[in-house]
């Protein structure tokens, strides 16, 4: 769904608007909705917390696979009062049931409870992007549905002949007939629709992708550049041969083939060796992409591209390497057999020469600036501060079966244990419990009314992030207090109900001079009888999303009294925290030897996933910029160590007629500057319009920052400055009389 009025693209779906799409909807011959969910299996080993998905009896069908094993769910096994059943996948039948083939019709526990397992799904399949590997019916009874809830999300399979377009229009159609029936939870929810394509391949995905691509693709322009300059020096140092093939009677085709096959073999051999170079980029392009690249462990370099590498080498073997085979077949013969086996220095042949370096240099210059903006922005992002210390903090997370902890007495007195337990660790600094992880990747809202004030209308609601907090919490994050105090043990489920809130949310929704310390708050799906909550704390803004928005409002309320089933665990250590683990694992075994601690991590390496996309990007796209550096500077380099060795009769009588070495060094230096300042001015341009695709990546700086093509200029020129020094140093110390002895 989406809530365009609130900002908001796409969100998760309700359950009860579902419902209503599939009932009314003519498009789809498969819907299904589903959510995803982490199982403890717990029963024989360690309790392991296994990825998974509950949905709807149609999902496997509404997926297009079936299991390999077994069977998928009946119609009736998502209602309620049936019998509690699972699909498992291959991997895990493998690992934890070593393969048994009995496992079907046997019960696992998963949260507590008892399933059958009824299937087991083919090797390696994974459901868009996710790494599920327990399923299980969505057991929901429609007449008891929320529809303020939005926590699931739904998929389905067109009918044919049906086009995304008509799909989306039908179902908004639907979405504005239910805005209308159910004004009060409905308003400005529509239906946001996507395939399953664009779904794994998001809009950074494809962009990046794209940025990659086309950063290839310029280098191999440059490269291909490179080789058709050789193919022309080459082609000059054979005029001679080639005129008296022509004299003889040889035909400008026969001439034409022959050069084409050379380049086409050289060509070839190239493409030959980038296959063994790629085989080991693949590795190094593996380790470093984020993982946020679906899929990325299945890339490698099969049949499919050594036919593209194949293909791609003659075109470029011919397509480069014909325009020197065109000009050099139709040779001035006259000229060509006088010159004693020197070539001549055709304007064309040097115009042509001149146009690929020109073009090298410009298309460095984009590949650097693109480069340089993810480097920059990259910069940006590390430079933030988050609004807390990352230093030696470990984060688990905690799931309870809510077969075992229905209430939220036994929750909170679970949650309080297991931090005294775990507090009691020698090296534990600090230790909290958090519902949303800062940085995390994920994040909880809620609607708020203000004591005092009118209720928002419908669509303008005051809408701020939620987080449930355990005591300790702030300092264990070193998250400074502005005013006020942070929760206590005294904040019980019996208590008067009190919150915290961080300075964006003071400072919006409190005027200059007002202190919302004492003020009253409360959700706006509580009941109405439900109590004011008050606030006694105001928290520094800590970036909870991601470090390149601004701090959102929030509100922290006391994990006694919320007491939720899920929670991440926090801890400050004296030393690595991954060190850690097994110590604090068994404090919390020693509360209930049936929870699995997931997701463990260090908190440095929760923002380092945050940041792997720009970084990675900012690799991949560094090494093909250096590779055009580098290449553009050979190239620059060629033509004028060519164009040096053909002047060099040339520069002889200027300095036979009292030319110096320095003003022979600035004569080649300036031809050099022409063709550096012609290619940086066209590459300044492109790079403008073709830098504006990675605006959606980029953070904290924008595509056309000043700093970064002004350093992108000056790298570029030091670099082409000493690739046009050494051929302008060779010229300047030719020897007159050597030069003129072959005149």
């Amino acid at each position: 769904e989406n809530n365009l009025p609130k900002g908001w693209d796409e969100s998760s779906v309700a359950a009860a608007n579902f419902y209503d799409w599939r009932s009314q909807s003519r498009s789809f011959d498969e819907m299904s909705l589903y959510y995803i969910e982490n199982f403890a299996l717990t029963g024989s080993g360690e309790p392991e917390r296994v990825p998974g998905m509950a949905g709807t009896a149609n999902l496997l069908d509404s997926i297009g696979v079936k299991p390999i094993l077994g069977r998928g769910f009946l119609p009736e096994e998502d209602h309620p009062g049936a019998d509690p059943v699972a699909v498992i996948s291959h991997g895990l039948w493998k690992r934890r049931f070593s393969g048994a083939k009995d496992l079907l019709g046997q019960k696992i526990v998963l949260n507590g409870s008892p399933r059958t397992v009824i299937g087991v799904m083919p090797p390696g399949f994974s459901f868009l992007y996710n790494p599920a590997e327990i399923w299980t019916p969505l057991v929901l009874n429609p007449a008891d549905l929320d529809r303020d809830g939005h926590g699931c999300l739904a998929m389905g399979r067109l009918k044919p002949g049906i086009s995304l377009a008509q799909a989306r229009a039908e179902l908004n159609t639907i979405a504005r007939g239910l805005e209308k029936q159910y004004p009060k939870t409905n308003k400005g929810w529509g239906v946001a629709l996507n395939t399953a394509w664009e779904e794994v391949f998001g809009t950074d995905t494809r962009t990046a992708l794209i940025s990659v691509f086309l950063s290839v693709l310029f280098v191999l322009l440059i490269g291909c550049a490179n080789v058709a300059n050789l193919l022309l020096a080459r082609a000059a140092s054979r005029e001679r041969e080639i005129s008296i093939r022509r004299a003889i009677g040889a035909g400008r085709a026969r001439l034409v083939r022959q050069m084409l096959t050379e380049s086409v073999l050289l060509a070839l051999c190239g493409g030959m060796a980038g296959i063994f170079v790629a085989v080991w980029g693949v590795e190094i392009l593996k380790a470093i992409a984020p993982s946020t690249i679906p899929r990325m462990d299945e890339v490698s370099v099969n049949g499919t591209a050594l036919l593209y590498t194949l293909a791609l080498s003659v075109a470029t073997g011919i397509l480069f390497g014909l325009a020197p085979a065109l000009q050099r077949s139709r040779p001035n013969l006259m000229v060509s057999l006088q010159e004693s086996g020197r070539g001549s220095s055709g304007v064309s042949r040097h115009r042509l020469l001149k146009t690929l370096v020109v073009s090298e240099v410009a298309l460095a210059v984009v590949l650097l600036a693109a480069a340089g903006l993810m480097i920059r922005s990259v910069q940006k992002i590390y430079s933030v501060d988050p609004g807390f210390k990352t230093e030696n903090l470990l984060t688990a997370r905690i799931a309870l079966p809510e077969t075992r902890y229905p209430e939220r007495a036994a929750r909170a007195a679970f949650y309080q244990k297991a931090l005294m337990q775990v507090r009691a660790v020698p090296a534990v600094r600090h230790a909290s419990l958090v519902s949303t992880l800062p940085l995390g990747g994920w994040n909880s809202w809620t609607d708020l009314l203000i004591e005092g004030r009118p209720a928002p209308a419908v669509g303008e609601e005051n809408t701020v992030g939620f987080l449930v907090v355990g005591t300790d919490y702030f300092e264990t994050l070193s998250i400074p207090l502005v005013r006020g105090r942070g929760f206590t043990e005294a904040e019980t489920l019996d208590a008067p109900p009190v919150a915290v809130i961080n300075e964006t949310m003071a400072r919006r929704y409190w005027r200059a001079g007002e202190d919302p310390i004492g003020r009253r708050i409360r959700r706006s799906s509580a009941a109405p009888e439900a109590p004011w909550v008050t606030i006694i704390g105001i928290a520094a803004d800590v970036r909870h999303q991601n470090l390149e928005d601004p701090p959102r409002p929030e509100v922290y309320w006391p994990q006694a009294q919320q007491a939720p089933l899920e929670l991440t665990l926090v801890a400050r250590t004296s030393s690595e925290p991954l060190q850690m683990v097994a110590a604090i694992r068994q404090q919390v075994w020693s509360v209930d030897k049936d929870l699995p601690l997931f997701d463990i991590r260090a908190m440095d390496e929760v923002i380092d996933r945050r940041t792997a996309g720009s970084r990675s990007l900012a690799k991949v796209m560094g090494g093909p910029a250096a590779i055009a550096l580098l290449m553009a500077a050979l190239g620059l380099y060629g033509v004028l160590a060519f164009s040096v060795g053909e002047r060099t009769n040339e520069i002889g009588i200027r300095m036979a007629l009292g030319a110096r070495s320095r003003d022979i060094l600035k004569l080649v230096l300036r031809q050099g500057l022409i063709l550096i300042s012609t290619g940086m001015v066209i590459g300044l341009a492109g790079a403008l319009a073709v830098t504006r695709l990675l605006t959606s990546l980029l953070s904290g700086t924008s595509a056309t920052d000043p700093a970064t093509f002004i350093a992108v200029g000056l790298i570029l020129s030091v670099v082409a400055l000493l690739a046009c020094y050494l051929p302008a140093r060779r010229a300047s110390r030719v020897d007159p009389m050597v030069a003129l002895r072959y005149e």
